[in-house]
Order: structure tokens, then C-alpha cells, then sequence
């Protein structure tokens, strides 16, 4: 599942959709990216995964705009 996310990944920066982190590797960047969206470490992304991770940015965000 890794070597799939982390084709999308790529193409998605390929097509100007997103940006790795500069200076870094990108392999080690796409790892990390996926090791934070599957939650439960069985080496796949499901979409309630996906969904939480979502749920939690959208808290993040509206934490930080609280903050202003």
C-alpha cells in the first residue's frame, strides 16, 4: 500500500497539485505522510482513516483561527 500512496503522492506533485518539503527526501517525507494517516499500523489507509485525519484539521483550523 505504501509503494501505491506513494505513486499518488508523486503524481500528484507531478501535476502541480502539492509540494514535498524542500531539502528533504522524498521517500521519507512520503513515509512519514503515510505513517500519520494509517492510524492503526496495519500498512493500509481506509477511508475512516482518511475521515478522521480530516475531521482533525478541520478542528486544527478552526483552533487556530480561535487564536487570532
Amino acid at each position: 500500500m505504501l509503494a501505491e500512496f506513494s505513486e499518488f503522492i508523486k503524481r500528484q506533485v507531478a501535476e502541480g497539485n502539492g509540494r514535498l518539503k524542500p531539502a528533504q527526501d522524498p521517500e521519507s517525507v512520503i513515509g512519514d505522510m503515510f505513517k500519520n494517516q494509517d492510524r492503526n499500523g496495519d500498512g493500509r489507509i481506509t477511508a475512516d482513516e482518511l475521515k478522521l485525519k480530516v475531521e482533525e484539521d478541520a478542528e486544527k483550523d478552526i483552533t487556530r483561527h480561535e487564536e487570532l
